[in-house]
């Protein structure tokens, strides 16, 4: 089993960046870290798990990747804007077709799916944080 965890967050976030806009602009993407002075709109990968899957004739991994997007609100009363990102991350990632999956050099995407979505609401003194946890299982053939 290889550590397939950079190769999918790159793959991931290779996928999504400057793709994603939000009034005209594009959202900032980021690996496992958003920066902390970001009290702003931005993506990022903060949680990746893999198990070994597999069998006696091939190798693969399990993975499972959140894709995090985030809306800084001033009021917290529209959640349209961080919806729209929703809906544009969920057109580019979860998708039926191998071709369309994301990739990356050393590693293949065999399979790429939506597990769940959720919705988080956090406070930061005179603004409301809108966050939407997007879960995705992937399935990694090692070559």
């Amino acid at each position: 089993m290889k550590d397939v965890t950079r190769a999918v967050r790159t793959a991931v976030v290779s996928k999504l960046r400057d793709k994603v806009t939000l009034d005209g602009n594009i959202v900032k993407v980021y690996g496992t870290i958003a920066p902390v002075s970001n009290a702003g709109t931005y993506i990022y990968t903060p949680m990746q798990s893999s198990a070994d899957g597999s069998a006696k004739d091939y190798f693969s991994t399990d993975h499972a990747i959140d894709v995090e997007v985030v809306y800084c609100s001033e009021d917290g009363t529209d959640s349209n804007p961080l919806d729209d990102m929703v809906e544009q991350v969920m057109d580019i990632l979860a998708v039926k077709h191998q071709i369309d999956m994301p990739q990356t050099e050393g590693v293949t995407m065999v399979d790429f799916e939506f597990v769940r979505s959720t919705s988080l609401i956090d406070y930061g003194g005179t603004y409301t944080i809108l966050r939407r946890v997007l879960s995705f299982n992937c399935i990694v053939d090692e070559g």
